[in-house]
This record gives C-alpha cells, sequence and structure tokens, in this order.
C-alpha cells in the first residue's frame, strides 16, 4: 500500500512539474504575441494613406453599371473594412445611388423599407439614382410606402423598376 501511496506522489510531482513548464511556454507565448499585435497595429498599411477622394473613387467604381446589380453587400462592404474607409464609404453619395430590395422572407417589409430610406439619404445629391423593388405581394398598400419614400427624389431618378408580381 504504502508503494502504490509514494508512486503516486512521484507522479503528482511530475505532473506539477508538467503544469509549471507549461505555464511557462504559455507567459512566453503570450509575450511574443503581444509583441506581434503591436506590431500588427503600428503598422500602417500603404493602401491606408490613399487620398479620400481616390478611396471614394475606388469604391465607386466597385459598383456595376444599370442594370447590373450591385454584389449583395454593395456599398456596405468598404464600411466594415475600416473606420476610416468606414466614414468614407458612408460620406460617398454616388456610391449609394443604387439600391436593390428584393424580396425577403428574413426581412420585414418595415426593415426593406428602412434599407430604401437610409439608401436615399446618403445617396445626398448624386445625380442619379437606380433603385428596383420586387415585391410579390398583391396588395398595392404593401409597395406604396416605398413608392412614397421614392417620389420625393423622382427627378434624380435614372433607372426605376418596379416588379409587382400578381
Amino acid at each position: 500500500m504504502h508503494e502504490g501511496l509514494a508512486a503516486a506522489r512521484i507522479r503528482l510531482e511530475s505532473i506539477d512539474l508538467q503544469i509549471a513548464e507549461l505555464e511557462r511556454s504559455i507567459l512566453s507565448l503570450r509575450d511574443e504575441k503581444n509583441v506581434l499585435q503591436s506590431q500588427l497595429v503600428d503598422y500602417i498599411y500603404p493602401v491606408l494613406t490613399l487620398p479620400n477622394e481616390i478611396v471614394s473613387e475606388i469604391f465607386v467604381r466597385f459598383l456595376p453599371a444599370y442594370p447590373e446589380l450591385p454584389p449583395s453587400f454593395g456599398p456596405l462592404s468598404p464600411t466594415l473594412l475600416s473606420q476610416k474607409w468606414r466614414g468614407i464609404a458612408l460620406s460617398t453619395p454616388a456610391l449609394w445611388r443604387a439600391v436593390s430590395v428584393p424580396r425577403s422572407k428574413e426581412q420585414t417589409r418595415k426593415q426593406r423599407l428602412s434599407v430604401v430610406e437610409t439608401f436615399l439619404a446618403r445617396s445626398g445629391s448624386c445625380i442619379r439614382l437606380e433603385c428596383r423593388l420586387h415585391n410579390s405581394d398583391r396588395a398595392e398598400r404593401k409597395i406604396a410606402p416605398f413608392i412614397q419614400a421614392l417620389l420625393p427624389y423622382s427627378a434624380r431618378w435614372e433607372h426605376l423598376r418596379v416588379l409587382v408580381h400578381l
């Protein structure tokens, strides 16, 4: 019996030594990680030094010409990359000139209307405005709020396509 206890004590001591060694390794790795993170935070990527006007133009050229629809995220894509690019994208009216509002099971009519209103507000005084509404609801009252949101901007319409499936 004493031999079993002695073996357990020896094994326990071995485990404690392994734990201590692993904790030293973890501490060393954390220190290295902190140094690397600091280097990455301090690095200024050359693309982030471009003038805002150039970045804005790149964003605008990202949008395809009508009748092509913008990619699913459209002008939202650059807003997700950095604070600087978010600010540039949100203040570039031409970037928000095209909006497509497909029928969506994930979004309510109110949410889709909010998307349209946000795009219209961000489009500022952009001369061209493109909008596509896709609605499979039969009731006119369901699409009327979208039309009402668009009417004040009718002088700027370049393309307006409203699809209502009956």
